[in-house]
């Protein structure tokens, strides 16, 4: 599945770019790298990983993996509704 970009406008007339979650990229190194060009420079360091969702799911409990800490710390930013 595709993220469908979409034009949305906020109370105060602001434009925003709204996604739909993608359960299963085809390729999570490219789609890393596109979403992180999308955010730009936001005056600090920021790490963008896209993990498929299954991936996720199985590896989430593991100690030292890299979905353990936004499973564990992490916030939802954004939900599929």
């Amino acid at each position: 599945m595709r993220t469908d970009h979409r034009q949305k406008e906020d109370d105060e007339g602001q434009r925003h770019r709204s996604q739909e979650v993608e359960p299963a990229p085809a390729n999570t190194r490219e789609r890393s790298v596109e979403i992180r060009d999308a955010v730009g420079d936001i005056g600090f360091p920021v790490d963008v990983i896209v993990m498929r969702t299954e991936r996720f799911e199985r590896t989430k409990r593991v100690i030292g993996g890299i979905a353990y800490p936004a499973n564990k710390y992490g916030r939802v930013i954004y939900a599929a509704a």
